[in-house]
């Protein structure tokens, strides 16, 4: 369904990072390691599009889906 819809207006962060979440905690390890390679993607691909600095790391950083997400594609190592 997310794919079908593409961009989300509001909430995209939430809905994929609790999508990664559901899959890993029900044992699709390799599906939910993909959502995240598409989820932090996304989420780059909208932090890109702020054109202050401060405001950009402030979006990474204290959204808190925004750095979840992030963290997690770290201790994945994607």
């Amino acid at each position: 369904m997310m794919a079908e819809l593409g961009e989300i207006e509001e909430g995209e962060a939430a809905a994929r990072l609790t999508l990664v979440e559901a899959l890993h905690a029900s044992g699709e390890r390799q599906r939910a390691r993909s959502e995240l390679a598409v989820a932090r993607a996304r989420l780059l691909e909208r932090a890109a599009k702020i054109r202050d600095e401060k405001w950009r790391e402030s979006f990474l950083q204290n959204v808190p889906e925004n750095a979840r997400t992030l963290k997690l594609a770290t201790q994945w190592s994607l």
